[in-house]
């Protein structure tokens, strides 16, 4: 008759298996593994096996599940062990890419901001170049992280996030899809942009040092964030919005008035103090995004809704 089977223990545990081991049983040729939810009543048997451990797989992430073991010879069964209980890991969620924004953009590096997601604690950062070829990657214990070593200024670069849950306290840890690619563009000379989240969702972003935007050379760094909204008599459009101190229009620029000069905050046009640059995408309500190619800078004193210049071009 095989010996009661002792030392039962989980050896690993991840989102969806369960690894145990025990220790060798005297007259044990074999030895049989019953498992099952801590909630069911039905003990489900694995196949015999000769080795000290076993891993069972194909398990529900975030359940607790029950194990014990015991020895066969031949027809003759020893008593089970102990029951032991292990509760698999729950799987972290995927990040949105809905919710990520360049929090902070420089010329040399780009912050990204995420909201939290299901089950994680931890966070894998991956930039790419658009040309391809992936860059250093990065990790964060929080929802955002900076990218400071981007090569090129005034250049586009992308980047996926993926969850991670670290809390099975050993690797390979559990971890999420990617997300999809996220794209930011940073800057050049000693400009900063900022961005914020508004209480509609919008990022509204702020653009500070003493180069002007170049309209027709740093379209890159206009927002492309478009949401929809309805109410009772119909549907409206906003869009992500950059602010800045000043803005330049190119020699050639349709409109000449504008032509060829430089505007800044506290400038007088119009006969009116400029308080506000605004620049952001063309939108539509009944179009699915932003008018392909399509921006729009608006100069205005912000007193109201009164609007002193509002250009647009491709």
């Amino acid at each position: 008759m095989p010996a009661k089977v002792a030392g039962v223990k989980v050896t690993k545990a991840t989102n969806t298996a369960i690894s145990i081991s025990w220790k060798k049983a005297r007259n044990a040729k074999l030895y049989q593994v019953n498992y099952k939810k801590a909630s069911a009543k039905k003990w489900i048997a694995l196949k015999k096996t000769k080795a000290l451990k076993i891993t069972k797989s194909g398990l529900k992430a975030n359940t607790k599940y029950n194990f014990k073991v015991r020895g066969v010879n031949g027809k003759k069964y020893g008593k089970f062990s102990k029951v032991i209980t292990q509760t698999t890991y729950a799987t972290p969620g995927k990040v949105n890419v809905k919710t990520i924004f360049a929090k902070k953009r420089t010329r040399n590096s780009v912050e990204l901001q995420w909201s939290k997601a299901a089950n994680a604690n931890k966070y894998e950062i991956q930039p790419y170049r658009l040309s391809g070829g992936a860059l250093v990657s990065d990790e964060s214990t929080g929802t955002s992280c900076k990218l400071g070593y981007l090569p090129t200024p005034n250049t586009w670069y992308g980047s996926k996030i993926r969850s991670v849950n670290t809390r099975t306290g050993r690797s390979p840890y559990i971890k999420s899809a990617w997300s999809p690619m996220f794209y930011s563009c940073t800057t050049f000379g000693n400009r900063v942009i900022n961005g914020v989240p508004d209480n509609n969702g919008m990022i509204v972003y702020t653009m500070t040092g003493t180069a002007p935007f170049r309209i027709g050379e740093d379209d890159g760094l206009i927002p492309q964030g478009y949401y929809v909204h309805s109410d009772e008599s119909d549907r409206y459009c906003e869009t992500d919005l950059l602010l800045c101190d000043a803005v330049t229009f190119p020699d050639d620029f349709e409109d000449s008035e504008v032509r060829g000069q430089t505007f800044r905050i506290g400038q007088t046009f119009d006969g009116m103090e400029i308080q506000l640059i605004c620049i952001g995408p063309v939108t539509d309500a009944d179009q699915p995004h932003p008018l392909s190619g399509e921006n729009v800078v608006t100069i205005a004193a912000n007193n109201g809704i009164y609007l002193i210049k509002e250009c647009e071009w491709r």
